[in-house]
């Protein structure tokens, strides 16, 4: 699918607003496109936030990434801080 990374943005956009759309069954390649480089994962963490509570699947997931490393501390912090503000975003509302 290379218009995931095209410059099109509109595609892009249309694209994560469908993975909103199909909810829980998404999760998983929103995680994996939470590993791209900006805009891809910047939408990504939009569109699990939107999911907020039926993304609870992927907070495995999002906690293992907490730990995960590749050598590229400025790319392992971004990574990293992603992952926490879609965790922020994924706890029950009291």
């Amino acid at each position: 699918m290379p218009w995931w990374n095209s410059r099109g943005d509109e595609r892009r956009h249309e694209a994560f607003r469908r993975l909103v759309e199909i909810g829980e069954p998404a999760v998983p390649t929103l995680l994996e496109l939470l590993h791209q480089g900006i805009p891809m994962s910047g939408d990504a963490l939009n569109a699990l936030c939107q999911l907020g509570p039926r993304a609870s699947s992927g907070v495995p997931a999002l906690i293992r990434i907490l730990g995960e490393t590749d050598g590229d501390l400025d790319a392992d912090r971004e990574v990293r801080h992603r992952a926490e503000s879609t965790l922020a975003a994924l706890r029950p509302r009291q």
